[in-house]
Order: structure tokens, then C-alpha cells, then sequence
């Protein structure tokens, strides 16, 4: 089980007892601080969602008002925690380790929000080129489907989220970030390349057996500024 896959079931299903999860959990402190805040969150839910039933009103009003309520605040807790994780808990872009390299950063910031490889939304065209042209380039071409499209956290760039053949295909576009040379990437379960970009240097992540140089050439195609 890679760290990808824990961070997944961990989201998920936070109680798993399933033996290679346990196993993995033991053996890396980064998945295993990750469950920990997993595991924190769900108790927070939980006992937010604890609320006493008053006496004389219909049992079946009272469940249904709950399950709304509690359906809601998992969404406010949810936007709320992922707040928090984007301004002090991930940190895999926004303050980098002075030892990491480029790619340990990018595969930290893709480990720390797996949820953003795992959404099925379907983001407007509109909202990726809003998205690019605040970071610096411009979307002129089709890159597929979109699943996430935000900026990076505290600093200049694009994170992206595209449907790729074998899973999600992240793209991080860093105007800030220069590298020298094109890198290949493989670490975590993630197979990828970073390359200089403009003046910064794009990532593309996705998982073994991903064409990752298609979709490369694909989004230099799409977005006018990488050359």
C-alpha cells in the first residue's frame, strides 16, 4: 500500500482495521500524523452532532432536522478544515522545507489534499481559465476534464486536477518554482516530470502506467506561457 492509497481509505473509512492499513500506518509517521488529524476531525463531527432531543416533539421531525443539520455541518466542517490544512497543516508548498527538492514538495502537497484527486466534480472552463490567468498564463486549448482547479496556497501558481486513462492527473503550474533540467518523478506511487515552464516550471503527476508525456504535451499545448 502506497501513500496515496492510505491517505484515500483513511478519508474514507478514518476506522479501517484492515492489516496492510494497520501496517502501513506503522511503518510511515507522515501517513500516520495524517490519520491522526483524520481521526481528530471525525471526533469533532461527531460530537457536533450530538444534539438532545427535546421532549414533545415528534421523534420523526427531530431525526429528520438532525440528519439535515448534520449533513450541513459536515460540509461547513469539512470547507473548515480544509482551510486549516491549506494554511498551516500541509505546507508542502506554502512553506517548503529548506531540504525538500522540488518534486519532495510536490508529491507532499499531493499527499497532504487527496481529496482534490479524488473529487468528481466536473470544474467550467470558465473557472480553470480564471484560475490560469490569475496565476500568470492562459488557457487557449481543450485539457480535458477537470476535476480541481485552484491556486497554490500563499504564493503564485496553479494546482490542477484532470481525468487522466489510469486515474487522476495532477498539474501544478509554478511561476516561482525554476528548475534547471526536466525531472523525472517516481516516488509515493506516483509516476511523473517536472519541467521548466516560462520562468517557474511545471509538475504532472499521476499514477504507474499514466502517459505522463502525452498529458504534458497536452497541457503545453492548452496553456500559452509554458514555453
Amino acid at each position: 500500500m502506497n501513500c496515496f492509497e492510505f491517505r484515500k481509505i483513511c478519508i474514507t473509512e478514518p476506522h479501517c482495521a484492515h492489516g496492510e492499513y494497520r501496517r502501513h500506518r506503522d511503518e510511515c509517521p507522515a501517513c500516520a500524523a495524517f490519520a491522526e488529524r483524520q481521526e481528530g476531525f471525525e471526533r469533532a463531527l461527531a460530537g457536533a452532532v450530538q444534539v438532545p432531543v427535546p421532549a414533545g416533539l415528534d421523534a420523526r421531525v427531530i431525526l429528520r432536522q438532525t440528519t439535515q443539520h448534520a449533513s450541513s455541518f459536515r460540509r461547513v466542517l469539512a470547507y473548515a478544515a480544509s482551510v486549516l490544512v491549506t494554511l498551516g497543516v500541509v505546507g508542502g508548498l506554502l512553506w517548503p522545507e529548506p531540504e525538500q527538492s522540488v518534486d519532495e514538495q510536490v508529491i507532499a502537497h499531493i499527499l497532504d489534499e487527496p481529496e482534490h484527486m479524488m473529487s468528481q466534480d466536473v470544474v467550467p472552463v470558465a473557472r480553470v481559465a480564471d484560475v490560469l490567468a490569475r496565476a500568470g498564463v492562459r488557457l487557449e486549448g481543450d485539457l480535458g476534464l477537470v476535476r480541481f482547479a485552484d491556486l497554490c496556497p500563499g504564493r503564485p501558481g496553479a494546482h490542477l486536477v484532470i481525468a487522466g486513462s489510469r486515474g487522476p492527473v495532477t498539474v501544478m503550474i509554478m511561476p516561482d518554482q525554476p528548475v534547471a533540467n526536466r525531472q523525472l518523478l517516481a516516488r509515493s506511487g506516483f509516476t511523473g516530470v517536472i519541467a521548466p515552464a516560462g520562468k517557474g516550471s511545471v509538475a504532472v503527476v499521476g499514477l504507474p502506467g499514466e502517459a505522463i508525456d502525452r498529458y504534458e504535451a497536452q497541457i503545453r499545448s492548452a496553456i500559452a506561457g509554458l514555453a
